[in-house]
């Protein structure tokens, strides 16, 4: 269920820990489709201005593809500016990525281009508090 969307923001509104919603991209007909199958991910806003992505796409017991990269961030009338300082993908380091965003009920959607064309990328802050941690396979 959808809340109430806005598009004005203060950094404050960006930091925490974001869990991927969905993915989408735009295909040659402009309707909005998954961008891969089995899309996770975490984005991270610190107070320092620091922020941090990783998705992955694919099944975890075969072939993923990953795309993660970290570095600063601030805020622009109604878009979020990533400067690329670490990638996995050595041409994303020392871009500046534009991320128009909104605030949709509690999400966080980011639109611009990605590596798949024009991109609508949905997060969903992480709730607080101790989390358990189980170890992996």
């Amino acid at each position: 269920m959808s809340g109430p969307v806005k598009s004005e923001a203060h950094a404050s509104d960006f930091l925490g820990v974001w869990d991927l919603v969905s993915h989408l991209v735009q295909d040659e007909g402009g309707a909005w489709v998954e961008s891969g199958p089995g899309a996770r991910g975490l984005l991270i806003y610190t107070t320092e201005g620091i922020m941090s992505v990783a998705i992955s796409w694919g099944d975890p017991t075969a072939e993923v593809r990953e795309l993660f990269y970290a570095g600063a961030y601030r805020i622009q009338e109604s878009s979020v500016i990533h400067e690329i300082w670490h990638s996995n993908e050595a041409w994303r380091i020392g871009q500046s990525l534009r991320r128009d965003f909104r605030w949709d009920g509690g999400e966080l959607v980011l639109r611009g281009k990605t590596s798949f064309g024009q991109g609508e990328i949905r997060w969903k802050r992480r709730p607080q508090g101790p989390r358990k941690i189980e170890a992996g396979p």
